[in-house]
């Protein structure tokens, strides 16, 4: 799998839930985002593919 974020680009070799991703990249799950290939959204308990290429976004808001 091939995870994308800040502009840097991470390989795993086995299939992980988006919060075991975040949490080995040592991200909260909290502020950050997961984008799947397609464009949506991937929940906490989504399992990514050993073949999968996710976007992780860090979420910002203003006021």
């Amino acid at each position: 799998m091939h995870v994308h974020v800040d502009g840097k680009t991470y390989s795993f070799e086995h299939s992980m839930t988006v919060k075991e991703i975040l949490k080995k990249l040592g991200l909260n799950q909290e502020i950050y985002l997961v984008i799947l290939e397609d464009g949506n959204l991937a929940t906490p308990d989504r399992v990514i593919g050993k073949d999968d290429t996710i976007k992780i976004i860090r979420v910002v808001s203003g006021g």
